[in-house]
């Protein structure tokens, strides 16, 4: 399975540092029912811990599709704001459905102009 950053979700992350492994689990953490809030279609918040636990952590948006690619479009901390507006959810929405049904050329494309990002696991 394919795994990316996006471009707004990876300008977020240079300032919080949430290595690309904390990502895949979190990823993987959807498929298992985790600590996840599924908004449907395709798109999950996904809470990360800091170094106090999860209440006091990051919150992802992920775009999902189990066993064929997933995308982190967006991230904010929880003492940042308690959840998505119903505008943003909309957006994330229609903007997560449109990453996963791209073409692998349009894949491509993206990686290629900086729009979105590989995640690579060191294990």
């Amino acid at each position: 399975m394919a795994a990316y950053q996006t471009k707004l979700f990876k300008k977020w992350n240079k300032k919080n540092r949430i290595p690309d492994e904390k990502l895949l689990d979190a990823i993987k953490s959807i498929d298992s029912g985790s600590g996840i809030v599924n908004y449907g279609e395709g798109l999950h918040k996904v809470r990360i811990a800091k170094d106090k636990g999860k209440s006091s952590g990051y919150r992802t948006i992920i775009v999902h599709k189990k066993g064929f690619r997933s995308f982190v479009v967006y991230g904010f901390e929880k003492n940042e704001k308690a959840n998505i507006s119903d505008n943003e959810k909309t957006f994330l929405k229609n903007y997560g459905m449109s990453l996963l049904n791209s073409t692998e050329k349009e894949i491509e494309e993206m990686l290629e102009n900086g729009e979105i990002f590989k995640m690579e696991s060191s294990q």
